[in-house]
């Protein structure tokens, strides 16, 4: 059988045209040869093309649904097929990484997933596939891994997910989550009962199956446990600086001087009297102390970056660096 267009455009089978059209736009943009340096881009870009004049066009999309059904009508009674959700570890503590990952054979359709508002998403989900092989016949396994953190203390039940595979449902079974409470990294005396410090990393993820894989450069959100105790100093410590940096601006326009230098002089004062604050409420600074903390510097270490690929440049890295100043 010929490679399915609905997977290479990441699409369900039920997608409208328009659905297909925005699905086509973001894959041409991350797998087109000028922006993707991967040996295989060109060949996934002629694939990508292919599927979409294929789902675009009623007649073929048609047939090739015909075939699809009879396939998937053959495949399923042929395979024993399965869905399965399972945790990494079932006692955490707060803001500690943990991944949820479910696992499908067959071409799942309409997948529900569990209500997940008690926890921090890190990011886009991995997403990979491969083919098995039991008791003497094939299947395509597609695995779908979060990375996941608790928000707060407590146990936790994530409920059973559901999916249809060749029109039966088959569901989970439900994860039990025990969270701990967790130490306050900018305040260790403390416990994290506050609003966590979000630290923002980009990666090249892998994604596709055994002959498709390429290369997306995503967002990994890490989030670094914090008491209310060090996220109230925090907010005093960015109104300072804030201030001070406005009023070396002012003050420069009054006595007609470089407002550029003056806002500068103003920011390190500001700065100097935030780090001062910080020091005697015995509180680490968000600035640069966020690169200590061993999460994040794991990820470092494992050629991660601090920067998205629009902010190589120098003057996107100095306006972000400004912003993280203000933090």
């Amino acid at each position: 059988m010929q490679k399915d267009p609905y997977i290479i455009l990441g699409v369900s089978y039920s997608a409208t045209p328009e659905e297909i059209k925005r699905a086509y736009r973001k894959k041409a943009f991350e797998l087109h040869p000028d922006r993707n340096s991967n040996d295989q881009a060109e060949e996934l870009f002629r694939e990508l093309n292919e599927a979409y004049a294929l789902l675009t066009d009623t007649e073929k999309r048609r047939n090739f649904d015909k075939q699809y059904q009879s396939y998937s009508r053959s495949n399923a009674d042929q395979f024993n097929h399965y869905f399965e959700m399972y945790v990494s570890s079932n006692n955490v503590k707060v803001c500690e990484e943990f991944e949820l990952t479910f696992t499908y054979t067959g071409e799942g359709r309409f997948m529900q997933k569990p209500d997940l508002r008690d926890f921090y998403i890190a990011g886009k989900p991995f997403v990979s596939f491969q083919d098995v092989y039991r008791s003497g016949k094939n299947a395509r396994e597609t695995t779908i891994r979060y990375v996941l953190a608790a928000k707060r203390t407590g146990n936790f039940t994530i409920n059973r997910a559901a999916i249809k595979l060749f029109g039966k449902t088959f569901f989970t079974t439900s994860q039990f989550i025990q969270v701990a409470p967790g130490k306050c990294f900018f305040s260790p005396d403390k416990f994290a009962d506050g609003k966590p410090l979000q630290v923002s990393l980009w990666y090249n993820a892998e994604k596709g199956g055994t002959n498709r894989k390429y290369l997306v450069n995503t967002k990994h959100n890490i989030y670094i446990p914090r008491s209310h105790y060090a996220q109230v100093y925090h907010t005093i410590g960015r109104v300072l600086k804030l201030f001070f940096a406005l009023w070396g601006l002012i003050l420069a326009i009054k006595i007609d001087r470089n407002v550029v230098i003056g806002f500068i002089i103003g920011s390190a004062y500001g700065a100097m009297m935030t780090y001062l604050l910080y020091y005697f409420v015995k509180v680490k600074p968000v600035f640069m102390a966020d690169r200590k903390y061993s999460l994040v510097n794991s990820y470092l270490q494992n050629g991660y970056q601090p920067y998205p690929p629009h902010a190589r440049n120098l003057i996107s890295r100095a306006i972000m660096f400004v912003n993280k100043l203000f933090l």
